[in-house]
């Protein structure tokens, strides 16, 4: 199983937020749910584990305003709505990102520069890895 599964992320979600009980009742309603869609291969279906773990937050977070419930109920409902807002915008991106891939390898295969073009990607690489780690990882003091 992964741990952005429903029944994973929510309990987890809820135990960061102080409410573990209603993390895995939200874990398990998201996970019966969305059980029947496997994003096998290209395949476009609702991004259910995104939208689980954001509507878990907002009900724990908003669980003090009185009418649990109907809370619970339409975060549920509007969760149902992300996730399938979020597929259409996976297929967009998709599509977005293939356009640009295939113009730039395109162009990098048909010019004269056939020994050259490893040390071109090498040299990206090498330029955009050590962005990403800086980015994204933050620096441990020792």
């Amino acid at each position: 199983m992964l741990i952005s599964s429903p029944l994973f992320a929510c309990p987890l979600i809820g135990w960061l937020l102080g409410d573990v009980g209603l993390g895995f009742e939200m874990g398990f309603l998201f996970q019966l749910l969305w059980l029947g869609r496997i994003p096998a291969g290209a395949a476009s279906v609702p991004e259910g584990n995104i939208a689980s773990g954001v509507a878990t937050a907002l009900v724990v977070l908003n669980q003090h305003l009185g009418f649990p419930n109907t809370a619970i109920t339409l975060i549920f409902l509007e969760s149902i709505f992300v996730s399938y807002l979020a597929a259409y915008s996976t297929i967009l991106y998709r599509k977005i990102n293939g356009t640009g891939v295939i113009t730039g390898i395109g162009g990098l295969f048909e010019s004269q520069l056939v020994i050259i073009k490893p040390a071109i990607l090498g040299a990206g690489l090498a330029f955009v890895f050590p962005l990403f780690k800086q980015a994204f990882v933050k620096k441990m003091e020792i």
